[in-house]
């Protein structure tokens, strides 16, 4: 585009104007370098991330094996009860269930007269429930005394 000067004479300086919203001028040009370099590394560095994350545990499929093993238990199969448990401990180590889960089959073995299977999963629930569970800590304490107690300890 030509434009003329003061003398009328025509020359090739491009204006720095814009007209429409997307065409910008030449001073916003490391300003758009540095977005687009921007939005290259996000792409890059948030697969990376995705690689190196944690897998997450499903707690759905948890809470549905504590289901089971809460039915059983209510329904006195300590057996069964103690085995969902058991499951849920060995499969999903770092739910947020951990707790309650080895509370509970701290309970079945009490209740199937099995103290030392009993003991571990009450020390373990003493360190594992959360603050939200503290009503069954010192319930867990009088049971891990009583089953030790059984056991001769």
């Amino acid at each position: 585009m030509q434009i003329a000067n003061e003398n009328n004479s025509m020359n090739t300086e491009y204006p720095l104007t814009t007209n429409m919203p997307w065409q910008l001028n030449y001073s916003m040009r490391p300003l758009r370098a540095f977005l687009l370099a921007l939005v290259l590394l996000s792409g890059i560095l948030i697969p990376l991330s995705a690689v190196n994350a944690t897998p997450v545990q499903d707690e759905s499929a948890a809470m549905k094996i504590a289901q089971t093993a809460s039915a059983a238990q209510n329904g006195d199969d300590f057996e069964f009860a103690a085995e969902q448990w058991e499951t849920l401990i060995k499969d999903y180590p770092t739910s947020k269930l951990i707790g309650k889960a080895h509370y509970n089959a701290g309970v079945c073995y009490l209740k199937l007269e099995k103290p030392t299977q009993a003991i571990p999963q009450f020390q373990a629930s003493l360190e594992k429930l959360t603050a939200a569970e503290t009503t069954k800590k010192p319930l867990a304490m009088l049971y891990l005394g009583f089953t030790q107690f059984q056991a001769g300890q």
